[in-house]
């Protein structure tokens, strides 16, 4: 009998959604089969938007909120520790003022008694009877300007003042200096005028007898020339002042001999007498060293830096004699260090005060005054009392103690540790730049608090410093960490709730999306079966009711291929329905199964000698390939049977022309393995982990719009293999194939022989629950 060309019928059978244009003919008499479209779901973005603006940001704004407010309290707990700490610091202010105050009383007691043991102004005579009485007095040290005397000696600049008028000379000439100065900055600086900037201060030399400001005058004047470019006349000029002010200072206490020296060996670069040049560096470097304990650190760094910058320069001038000799003096003078301040640079600065004092017209104060600084990281505090002239209206001299700041500090020692113990904290004198004065080496720590002591120690501070965090900011800071852990665990916990909530609502919907997708799918397969059926059952009808009784024989075979068509269309239709049925019954967890023992190798190869003519029939070749002595499995052979028809199904399917399909049974430890490898189109690394869903296929989502087969097949054969406690595995390459395994156990249950005959009559309706083979 001829075959009609038949669509080979598979384990999930393809969807046909057909367009009106697309749709089967109608056939007179037939109705027209009834088409709709299900409204779309609305998806889940509603919800998400909801979720963030009722749930996610409020949460945000209240975590942000609290984390503010446990800043707050934190900061606002740090400033109360803080003002205690400063209450603290005044009651210790107020403690060492007074300790202070009793010890001054010593020291101002001690040079009231040198004042007392003579009858005009101390001598340095005086000075040496009474060194080494007080023990918080270092040394004695003495300045009158009218009769140069000065104790320790030591040489100072011959513009002393003498305050024995009642306006000074001295004064005034200051006064003519500071305005002429001026005059001749403004054109130097600003309008540019050099020969008018010369001229201003060359009127200062003709209106001022100071030796300090004639030198400061001249150097002026030499600056001036170099910037004219006029270097002859600029190193006559600063030879000039080297040799009449050798020891004369600046108002800055800086001695003019070192910028002489300086401008000098500019001037001789200048005119191109480098070894000249080189010669002053030499000697300003020797000066600088022999005179460094009489200026400070800073003082010395910057003429230092001065020669270190200029050396160079002239040592790399082409045709320089003596290059090497140069340089190996240069080195030597490198490696002396500057000496530590001597009694000159104390009496240095009692110069500069007692200039200070002439200056700003001070009448004379027997009080006790003090000056105090770091000096090369040393502090050092100096009492002095003025000498008054004979009329005893203005100060002519001083005579200072340079306080023993070590032995002050033992004095002070029983009261600073009375201070610190039980508080926590170190207690210090520090300067006004605060350097640490008086107090234990290395106590201090963070500085908290600062309080002035009183006058006449105004320039002095206490300092209160932790040297370790105490137990409070410790306890704060720990609860400030708990807190905002604890806020940042909300808002996360939140964030990770709103999070599955979206992930679960969007689960939901696609799931809403596929099942209604899935009802129609299902209308459609049910409705292409049952119009065939119908359009050939008429068809048929139609040719009997035509044929006459002597009909010809095309007649009969007519009637058998479409008879061959209906029964084919009817089994479809009866694999669909079966299809949903497993469906429903996976869907609430109820299956039934017959287990028995049984060869695996033998009831694969049954299955797959049903499916051979089949595949055969669309040019396909299944090599089969089975390990021997296979153990016994427990299984049912029917729902074993729908798992691997429905993976060659699926390989005949999706084959392009590599029509090649491998089954495998093999053995894998105590379990069996089957292998379906075919050499079609593979599936995608992403779609891997999805193709056991249901409702979706390796060729598209059952939300899609593309046509496909049900997506129930390999949902089905998993929860059947695991129902038999096996695994379902895929492997896949695309465009090279894919492999479908399953693995059954050959491990029996508890007194079950794991080699019992495939013939056993052991059988036993099995309902699977949920869970049951899980």
């Amino acid at each position: 009998m001829p075959k009609a060309p038949e669509k080979v019928a598979m384990s999930e059978p393809a969807l046909e959604i057909r367009p009106p244009e697309a749709a089967e003919p109608v056939l007179p008499g037939k109705r027209s089969p009834l088409r709709f479209r299900l409204p779309a779901r609305r998806s889940g973005s509603g919800t998400a938007v909801i979720l963030l603006a009722l749930i996610v940001f409020p949460s945000a704004l209240l975590g942000f909120l609290s984390w503010r407010a446990i800043e707050n309290e934190r900061s606002y707990s740090l400033e109360r520790l803080r003002e205690s700490y400063r209450h603290f610091a005044r009651l210790a202010a107020g403690q060492i003022d007074l300790n202070l105050h009793s010890l001054e009383a010593r020291w101002t007691s001690e040079i009231e008694d040198v004042f007392k043991s003579t009858s005009g102004a101390p001598t340095p005579a005086d000075l040496e009877r009474h060194a080494g009485h007080e023990p918080l007095i270092a040394g004695f040290y003495l300045l009158n300007a009218p009769d140069r005397t000065a104790y320790p000696p030591a040489p100072l600049a011959d513009d002393h003042p003498a305050a024995s008028s009642a306006v000074n000379p001295q004064v005034q000439e200051h006064d003519i200096f500071s305005r002429l100065t001026a005059r001749g900055e403004e054109q130097e600086y600003r309008t540019g005028d050099l020969p008018g900037a010369i001229r201003s201060y060359r009127s200062i030399l003709d209106q001022v007898s100071s030796p300090q400001l004639r030198g400061m005058a001249e150097s002026c004047i030499g600056r001036v020339q170099i910037k004219e470019g006029k270097p002859a006349a600029a190193l006559e000029t600063f030879r000039n002042v080297l040799q009449r002010y050798p020891e004369v200072r600046d108002l800055n206490r800086m001695y003019l001999r070192f910028l002489a020296q300086y401008q000098i060996a500019i001037s001789l670069e200048a005119l191109g007498r480098y070894r000249e040049a080189l010669e002053t560096l030499l000697d300003l470097n020797r000066d600088l060293l022999r005179r460094s304990d009489a200026i400070n650190a800073t003082q010395y760094s910057y003429y230092y830096d001065l020669i270190q910058t200029l050396t160079p320069q002239l040592l790399a001038k082409p045709g320089l004699a003596n290059r090497e000799r140069f340089e190996r003096t240069f080195g030597e003078l490198r490696d002396q260090s500057k000496k530590r301040l001597s009694d000159t640079y104390f009496l240095h600065l009692l110069d500069a005060e007692l200039s200070e004092t002439v200056i700003r017209k001070k009448r004379y104060n027997p009080g006790v005054h003090y000056l105090s600084a770091n000096t090369e990281g040393e502090p050092f505090l100096l009492a002095f009392r003025a000498l008054p002239d004979p009329q005893g209206v203005h100060t002519i001299g001083f005579l200072a103690a340079q306080i023993d700041l070590k032995q002050l500090q033992e004095e002070l020692g029983p009261a600073l540790q009375s201070l610190q113990s039980g508080t926590g904290a170190a207690v210090t004198v520090v300067g006004s730049e605060g350097n640490e004065v008086i107090g234990a080496e290395g106590a201090r720590g963070t500085l908290v608090a600062l309080q002035s002591l009183e006058s006449p120690f105004g320039f002095w501070n206490v300092a209160v410093s932790l040297r370790d965090v105490p137990g409070a900011i410790r306890r704060m800071d720990l609860r400030t960490t708990l807190g905002l852990w604890l806020v940042l665990l909300l808002l996360l916990s939140i964030l990770v709730g709103a999070y599955l909530f979206i992930l679960s609502a969007h689960r939901t919907a696609r799931l809403s999306r596929a099942q209604t997708t899935f009802v129609s799918n299902v209308t459609h397969e049910l409705r292409t079966p049952l119009s065939s059926i119908s359009m050939f059952a008429e068809l048929l009808e139609m040719k009997m009711d035509e044929a006459s009784p002597d009909a010809d024989p095309g007649f009969r075979a007519s009637c058998e291929k479409y008879v061959h068509v209906i029964r084919q269309e009817c089994d479809r239709l009866s694999r669909l329905i079966d299809r949903v049925i497993d469906f429903s019954k996976a869907e609430q967890r109820v299956q039934h199964y017959r287990f028995e023992y049984h060869d695996p190798g033998a009831v694969v190869a049954r299955i797959v000698e049903s499916f051979r003519p089949r595949a055969e029939g669309q040019g396909f070749r299944i090599a089969l390939s089975i390990d021997p002595a296979l153990p016994a499995t427990r299984l049912d052979p029917d729902a074993i049977s729908q798992v691997l028809l429905n993976f060659l199904s699926n390989a005949v399917e999706f084959s392009g022309d590599q029509r090649d399909i491998g089954v495998q049974v093999r053995r894998e430890d105590l379990s069996v393995v089957v292998d379906v490898t075919d050499r079609g189109i593979g599936i995608e690394p992403g779609e891997i982990s999805h193709v056991f869903d249901k409702f979706y296929t390796s060729r598209r989502r059952m939300d899609s719009r593309n046509p496909g087969g049900l997506g129930l097949g390999l949902a089905l054969a998993r929860e059947i293999i695991r129902d038999h406690g096996g695994e379902v595995r895929v492997s896949s390459i695309p465009g090279h194939g894919s492999t479908f395994s399953f693995v059954l156990t050959a491990t029996p249950t508890t007194g079950e022989a794991l080699h019992e005959p495939a013939g056993s009559e052991d059988l036993r309706d099995t309902d699977v629950r949920a869970g049951a083979g899980s």
